[in-house]
């Protein structure tokens, strides 16, 4: 009988535990659901204003709050992959998601995806791969003067969005020429 209670009690620190990190496991999906939900919303929003095709855009995430999402956005011109940056890997430092609307690509890394053939295949097709990365880490490149000069753009546009996470609706855009300190965020009702 002793056995039998001991059991029991096993059996239900098991069924806890495994109620637990389900729970917890469903937290982090439903947020990283609403978030790519607020990263298709500013999409969407931008692309009222923008009457360029076929453009790539980046969208990072920045320092976000309890109660705001922030986010930067804007056009890039190529991707240099790291070796690590590899198909079926997980990264911190290259585009995992896509998403093609209205004749324009737009990218962002999100932690709980790996990087897919599809997202290499779209950026090959455009010839938006540079190697210089992967060939400084193997070496093929040492000095400086064998890097390739890369042409910036002074007049880049950033568009920083701040979106309320209780009210996905509810954001403001800002529209710069030169990064702003997110620290600052915007003074809007955000509840």
């Amino acid at each position: 009988m002793e056995d039998y209670l001991i059991n029991m009690k096993t059996f239900a620190k098991s069924i806890i535990l495994i109620v637990t990190i389900s729970c917890n496991s469903s937290i982090n999906v439903f947020e990283r659901d609403i978030k790519e939900n607020v990263i298709k919303n500013v999409i969407t929003d931008y692309s009222l204003s923008e009457k360029r095709k076929n453009v790539v855009y980046l969208i990072k995430e920045l320092d976000s709050t309890d109660k705001v999402y922030s986010f930067i956005f804007y056009e890039r011109k190529w991707f240099s992959p790291k070796l690590s940056d590899t198909v079926g890997s997980k990264t911190h430092s290259f585009p995992t998601r896509y998403l093609k609307y209205k004749n324009n690509l737009y990218l962002w890394y999100s932690k709980d995806s790996i990087i897919s053939k599809d997202l290499i295949k779209i950026l090959k097709n455009n010839i938006y791969l540079d190697s210089t990365l992967i060939k400084k880490e193997k070496g093929e490149i040492i000095v400086e003067a064998d890097l390739p000069r890369i042409k910036t753009d002074e007049k880049k546009e950033y568009f920083y969005y701040f979106v309320c996470k209780k009210d996905i609706s509810n954001f403001v855009k800002i529209k710069s020429i030169k990064n702003i300190n997110v620290k600052n965020y915007p003074n809007f009702d955000c509840r």
